[in-house]
């Protein structure tokens, strides 16, 4: 029914035969690695009457065999000496074929359609089925790639794999209170992504703002997990809607690390991502972009960063202000404080628009600076890694913006905050202040 020369050994095959057409329905098949000379049986661990159709051997890894059988799939790690069921979800049915391609298991079904087993990686590098330690194995070259996958499944449609680098570890025991984190590092070691177990207890969602981090599993055996091959995502301001993706750029093709790191432990492996062989770009081309997308993340973050604070500071002098009206005070300090709050509400509003509430909203209430640098960002952090010049400078303008901005911030600082702070101590007001009447 099937003979399968081995990639490996010239001398070496599979041969599998059936009689389920005479009633036999035993599974039959035989390896040879003197050319024919003498054959071994290869079909233990198989269920009796569960006779083979197909059996491929991987590419990569010798030994590794892949079986298709009238019910189901199974897997041998020692040349067919032992076989064990591997069905996952897949519906028990005929496998009349299969083929491995690149990193991907095909199965050709009866009634089933074709079924893949995706990310072969595991497979290909587990040691001895007995090892109970932590595992991280090493990832497959990816290919720097982005689709228009929708975030959710519509119905239909065929299922695309994730976009990114499939990530696969062992984990002998199931959760516990235990954190672990998995970082993705460059070339030089620079942390470009971290990931955990654990939830961030003090993130709030709000409309328009950042998405929770995607979660380590952390269930027993084995766990699987794709970096969408993005740096840490931008920050927001608590409670501001801002039109656009807080996703940070895509990184550029190189050589990069994982490393998992345990309650007493630290794995490693290396693994590359790839530039698409289509597209005619070189790597100065992707540093080009790469160059681009750091200066606006990183303006972003400072925008964001100086937004918070300065709300912070807003809030302390509008409580102080209102508690200064409840008492005998100075009507320069009155207008001091105001003039503050004044200030930094015209200036915040320069960089966010707080009247933006939907996604609507952008055609009442134009976007600012930060949207605007969102927006550049998406455009830049295309598939294609040559940025225009017009890209070049849009982002030279943005800049020069939120220089200015940052100026103000400074002058308010240190002008009109340093002058409220020096008459609040001229007119000695108590850092506790009672309301009138208090005893």
């Amino acid at each position: 029914n099937c003979i399968e020369a081995s990639p490996h050994n010239p001398a070496a095959a599979y041969v599998v035969a059936t009689r389920y057409k005479f009633g036999d329905l035993r599974p039959m098949a035989y390896y040879t690695q003197d050319y024919g000379k003498n054959w071994v049986r290869a079909a233990q661990g198989i269920e009796r009457e569960d006779f083979l159709r197909v059996i491929r051997e991987d590419p990569v890894r010798p030994g590794l065999l892949y079986g298709g059988t009238e019910a189901g799939f199974y897997i041998s790690l020692n040349y067919g000496r032992q076989w064990q069921r591997f069905q996952l979800n897949l519906p028990s049915c005929p496998i009349n074929d299969l083929a491995v391609k690149d990193n991907n298991l095909v199965a050709a079904t009866s009634g089933r359609a074709f079924w893949i087993l995706d990310g072969l990686e595991p497979l290909r590098q587990i040691g001895n089925p007995g090892n109970n330690s932590v595992q991280l194995f090493k990832p497959s070259p990816t290919i720097r790639f982005s689709t228009d996958t929708p975030d959710k499944p519509i119905a239909g449609l065929g299922q695309n794999p994730p976009d990114g680098v499939l990530i696969y570890y062992f984990l002998p025991e199931g959760p516990d209170s235990s954190s672990f984190q998995l970082n993705i590092l460059d070339d030089y070691g620079n942390l470009v992504r971290s990931y955990s177990n654990q939830q961030d207890n003090e993130f709030k969602k709000y409309d328009g703002g950042p998405k929770a981090e995607a979660l380590l599993p952390d269930n027993r055996g084995l766990n699987r997990f794709y970096w969408d091959m993005r740096r840490e995502p931008l920050p927001g301001v608590p409670g501001i809607f801002i039109l656009g993706s807080y996703e940070a750029g895509m990184v550029a093709p190189g050589e990069y690390t994982l490393q998992l790191q345990m309650p007493g432990q630290v794995l490693e492996q290396n693994f590359s991502i790839l530039p698409d062989p289509r597209l005619d770009a070189c790597r100065l081309d992707y540093l080009g972009q790469q160059e681009v997308l750091v200066s606006i993340e990183q303006a972003v973050r400072d925008i964001h960063r100086s937004v918070r604070q300065m709300q912070e500071v807003k809030n302390q002098v509008e409580n102080l202000h209102s508690s200064l009206k409840k008492i005998e005070c100075t009507q320069e300090l009155l207008d001091a404080s105001q003039n503050i709050v004044n200030n930094i509400k015209d200036w915040e509003e320069k960089l966010v628009q707080p009247k933006q509430k939907t996604y609507q909203d952008v055609i009442n209430f134009p976007n600012r600076l930060t949207a605007e640098l969102l927006n550049l960002k998406q455009r830049v952090d295309a598939h294609n890694p040559v940025v225009t010049e017009g890209a070049r400078q849009r982002l030279k303008e943005l800049l020069s913006e939120w220089s200015q901005f940052r100026n103000q911030m400074r002058k308010i600082i240190n002008e009109d905050i340093a002058s409220f702070n020096r008459l609040y101590r001229e007119y000695q007001m108590p850092a506790v202040i009672l309301p009138l009447g208090a005893e």
